[in-house]
């Protein structure tokens, strides 16, 4: 019984830390008057279901959307490279600047 927990808790943390992610620059941001931002980025995610791999979306009505767009325009503005991690839902969950 309890290699069968030890073996659902090991499926269970590998699938927590599997999401879609992508190293890349963004092409483009766009924000709709209903507060939702999609980043067009020049890669795909590396698995995704989203229906365009390529395009990301958050939600602009909480502070971490908010966060999101400022690291999103500052990547663009300098043309930096920018790591992603994105929900099946084709929802950004991480966005960083990686250091040089």
């Amino acid at each position: 019984m309890k290699y069968l927990i030890l073996f659902a808790t090991l499926i269970i943390s590998v699938n927590a830390y599997s999401l879609p992610y992508v190293t890349t620059t963004l092409e483009n941001v766009r924000v709709t008057k209903s507060g939702t931002g999609y980043l067009y980025l020049t890669s795909n995610l590396s698995t995704s279901s989203c229906p365009t791999p390529n395009t990301l979306n958050f939600d602009l009505n909480t502070d971490a959307g908010k966060s999101i767009l400022s690291v999103s325009l500052t990547a663009i503005s300098t043309n930096k490279v920018v790591y992603i991690e994105a929900f099946d839902a084709c929802e950004i969950s991480l966005i960083q600047i990686p250091k040089n």
